[in-house]
């Protein structure tokens, strides 16, 4: 807070010595008391208290002091008394010379000194004031006796006394200059800015205080509330905040808030922050934008918007596009390009892309949905040549992660068509449904399953197979089917002519089964049997054989058939007497008088 002092009086005492050509000093007996009201620039009382004054006395418009001493005071309304030459002071004993020019200034509480300097009269250096009667008087005054003058200067306080204006006492005129205007009203004298010309003299520096704006000019007509130019090479406006809005424009009416023009070919607006947005564009209008930009310079090539990282062009808008370019961290989720609708329907529309004609073309809704419109040939088309072109993923347990209609009524209508590097079709899908699929590798078709059924083949036509598999080549040895293990061995193989081949390491090759009382299997054209099948001999002279064989287990039903002609022959008994091998055995005692040749079937259950 800024600090005035009006003194309300001075009063001076001092020795005179017998050469007044010499330095005069104020001794202990002759120092003067200095009184005055000290207020801020408004004139309002400093508060009530305690304070500390620091006087400090020059030659007239001198530079150093001559004494300083520092007083402590005790302040009514402002109204301060000290007496000077008896204080705490750091430069001596009070000196002055008689017939010279003094001045005093003062500092409040640790603050810069008060200007102006106040003079001190030429009553000090009175020839006769160590003589006179009334100099004794002040000499022997009591302190009650100070005490009342002090309050009779009190008492004068409130009318405002000015003792001096920078220095100047008696009829003092101000007067205005240029657009410098002064008015007075009573005791108020008024500084205003009117007219042209000068008055305000630049450069300006100061720091102030306050809640409101510094600066409001208000321009009631159609000009600019403010113009600045610089003619030079410098700014002609530098704003700085280090909190808040450095700058906040309003306009009423239909100009713009904020007009810019360079016409010197640089920069028409830098904005630069370190610590927040640089520019925000906010507008309430339903049909005007936040942010216009505009290059009016009629070349195709005009650059409207170019953003710039410090690695180069990040975003470059012109007449003729929009580009993109920027290294974004794939780890963390970091898009190029990122679109959200916070529209609380959640469907309002991410991208609307229209045709010449104002038809939809392309739309992608806040809730993903995206559809794709075209009259032409073909309405989209994906190429990629390091990895997957189209990844569709789905978490909806009814609807298809992709879903392709045609809504053409013609039955050859093609929902996809998939095409290889040469223009052939490797895999079509019609609009009934009928898919082909074309291959010159291996494998025409791969489906691996981790989680259920691969492939699930199912038709309501009592004349068609729910799958067929047709291998047109001439070859008999090539497959219809061909299934494999984990291993890769093959365990089961169906050729083209229908010959099937079943290898497995189960104990079970083939299973099939039925409801009861109907044929699980039925076998046209004959059945042949390799491995549980074998012939044996009980020879002449002995009652059984035990035969081998790995297909034989305990429970196995083994069935026989003679191929020799004996006479007399006796029962013929079979059990199995451990895996891997049974016993064929005689139920009599009498061996045989000749070999017992036979045929056996092992069956297991």
């Amino acid at each position: 807070m800024r600090t005035c002092v009006r003194l309300a009086g001075i009063a001076l005492a001092l020795l005179i010595l017998t050469n007044l050509s010499k330095a005069q000093s104020v001794n202990g007996s002759g120092n003067f008391t200095v009184q005055g009201r000290l207020t801020n620039m408004n004139g309002v009382a400093i508060a009530n208290g305690m304070h500390t004054i620091t006087a400090s006395v020059y030659a007239n418009g001198g530079a150093n002091a001559i004494y300083t001493e520092t007083d402590t005071a005790t302040t009514t309304d402002g109204v301060f008394s000290i007496l000077l030459g008896a204080g705490q002071s750091t430069s001596g004993r009070l000196s002055l010379v008689p017939n010279a020019n003094y001045e005093v200034g003062f500092s409040v509480d640790g603050g810069e000194q008060l200007t102006p300097r106040l003079r001190i009269g030429s009553v000090p250096f009175a020839n006769t004031a160590r003589v006179a009667d009334t100099a004794n008087f002040a000499l022997g005054i009591t302190a009650g006796a100070a005490a009342s003058i002090d309050s009779s200067l009190l008492a004068n306080v409130g009318n405002n006394i000015v003792t001096s204006v920078n220095g100047l006492r008696g009829n003092v005129v101000l007067t205005g200059g240029g657009n410098l205007g002064l008015t007075t009203s009573g005791d108020t004298i008024g500084l205003s800015f009117t007219g042209s010309g000068g008055g305000l003299t630049l450069p300006f520096s100061q720091t102030l205080s306050s809640t409101s704006g510094l600066l409001n000019l208000t321009n009631t007509g159609t000009g600019s509330a403010e113009v600045l130019s610089n003619s030079g090479s410098g700014s002609a406006l530098q704003l700085n905040a280090a909190q808040g809005t450095g700058l906040n424009v309003v306009a009423n009416g239909g100009s713009p808030a904020i007009d810019i023009t360079n016409s010197g070919g640089g920069t028409a607006l830098t904005a630069f922050s370190t610590a927040g947005t640089a520019i925000s564009a906010t507008t309430n209008s339903s049909t005007n934008a936040a942010l216009q930009l505009k290059n009016a310079t009629g070349s195709a090539l005009g650059q409207i918007l170019q953003a710039m990282s410090a690695s180069g062009t990040v975003l470059d808008l012109t007449t003729q596009g929009l580009s993109l370019a920027a290294v974004t961290d794939t780890t963390g989720g970091n898009a190029l390009l990122k679109l959200q609708n916070l529209s609380a329907s959640g469907s309002g529309n991410l991208i609307s892309a229209v045709s010449a004609g104002g038809s939809p073309i392309f739309t992608l809704s806040g809730t993903g949905a995206a559809t794709l419109n075209a009259t032409g040939n073909t309405a989209l088309s994906i190429t990629n040549s390091g990895g997957t072109a189209i990844s569709a993923t789905g978490n909806n347990a009814t609807a298809a992660a992709l879903q392709v209609k045609n809504n053409s009524t013609a039955t050859a209508a093609g929902l996809i068509s998939a095409m290889n590097g040469s223009g052939s079709t490797v895999f079509s899908v019609a609009g009934t449904g009928a898919t082909t699929i074309n291959s010159t590798a291996n494998n025409a078709l791969n489906v691996s399953s981790t989680g259920g059924t691969a492939i699930s083949a199912t038709s309501s036509t009592a004349g068609s197979a729910a799958l067929q598999l047709q291998n047109t080549a001439s070859g008999s040895a090539n497959a219809l089917l061909a299934a494999k293990d984990s291993a890769g061995n093959t365990v089961l193989n169906v050729a083209s002519n229908g010959a099937t081949t079943i290898s497995s390491s189960a104990t079970t090759a083939l299973t099939d089964s039925t409801t009861s009382g109907n044929t699980a299997a039925r076998i046209v054209g004959g059945l042949s049997v390799v491995g549980p099948v074998g012939t044996g001999t009980i020879t002449a002279g002995n009652l059984s054989i035990t035969i081998n064989n790995t297909y034989a287990k305990a429970n196995s039903i083994i069935l026989l058939t003679i191929n020799s002609g004996v006479s007399g022959l006796v029962p013929i008994r079979v059990s199995s007497t451990s895996a891997g091998s049974f016993t064929v055995s005689l139920l009599g005692t009498v061996p045989l008088g000749s070999d017992l040749g036979f045929n056996y079937l092992i069956i297991n259950q």
